[in-house]
């Protein structure tokens, strides 16, 4: 660890890593005396009006299919080959991810109608989604609703019940199995990732993580995931393109840009715990 200053939480290796990384890039250089010093390129961005701007904006990433560009696409969720997109009112495939160039080349995805989530709102805490499942629970009547929200909510009672989500976890419908955890964005999106690492496409689709798949093959992932010992980040993370949200990510080596990712945008620990408790309570999750 650090003995002293602002950087006493970190290890003395990451703080390492991150000087020669900066050094590399011209960030900063050291005279003889060791004295660290803002370096050519180091000096022209202290000097510019944007080096002291708190706001980060989500990375635009264009969309082209077969060489035509689509638009402009705000993407903040995890980003992978051969994930689904919803732009524009379609569903399209990633082939490809050009993170230097902000490039995402896709290709149509005809797999029946687009769902209405586009992964691009606001992300929901764990807490939201828990209390979602206990609204849906109860038949408790909200006299501050208006006729359609009453409504909406009826059938949203109505489809809970029908497809035994009070005592399941996991429906299958066209080769698909929609896995409700009730979790927030941040462990939907760590788990769907832990299952496509283990060979299980999965999505993070909001409500629900979509997984190709029957029910027996998501429970037998779900199993080995319970089982592991510790979670390999620079392994689990190795196909997500989009690691680089933050403003000065891209000066991070490539070990603590994946740190710095799964910290602030996942919770593997969490995905994990939900994979052991899906598998260890199927009487009341599964």
């Amino acid at each position: 660890m650090i003995r002293s200053g602002p950087f006493t939480g970190v290890e003395q290796g990451s703080f390492l890593s991150l000087l020669r990384a900066l050094g590399e890039r011209d960030l900063i250089t050291q005279e003889t005396s060791g004295l660290l010093l803002p370096g050519v390129v180091g000096e022209r961005l202290i000097n510019h009006y944007d080096f002291y701007s708190a706001f980060v904006r989500n990375e635009e990433f264009r969309l082209v299919c077969d060489g035509k560009p689509l638009g402009a696409l705000p993407v903040s969720r995890p980003l992978t080959v051969d994930q689904r997109i919803i732009f524009a009112g379609r569903r399209w495939r990633v082939t490809s991810v050009d993170t230097e160039a902000k490039v995402v080349v896709v290709r149509s995805d005809p797999g029946g109608a687009p769902p209405s989530f586009d992964g691009l709102g606001a992300r929901v805490h764990d807490r939201v989604r828990q209390e979602m499942r206990s609204v849906l629970l109860e038949a408790d009547v909200y006299p501050y609703l208006d006729t359609t929200a009453q409504e909406l909510l009826a059938q949203a009672r109505s489809a809970f019940s029908d497809l035994g989500l009070a005592h399941s976890s996991m429906t299958e419908s066209g080769g698909k199995t929609y896995l409700f955890s009730w979790r927030g964005d941040w462990t939907n999106d760590a788990l769907a990732i832990l299952l496509t690492h283990t060979g299980l496409a999965s999505e993070n689709s909001g409500l629900v993580i979509e997984v190709e798949g029957d029910r027996t093959s998501l429970e037998s992932k779900l199993r080995e995931i319970a089982e592991w010992d510790g979670i390999d980040e620079s392994a689990v993370l190795a196909d997500v393109q989009n690691m680089a949200q933050e403003k000065w990510d891209w000066v991070l080596p490539p070990a603590l840009l994946m740190q710095s990712y799964a910290t602030m945008h996942l919770d593997l620990g969490g995905a994990k715990a939900l994979a052991l408790a899906l598998v260890s309570q199927p009487a009341e999750t599964a």
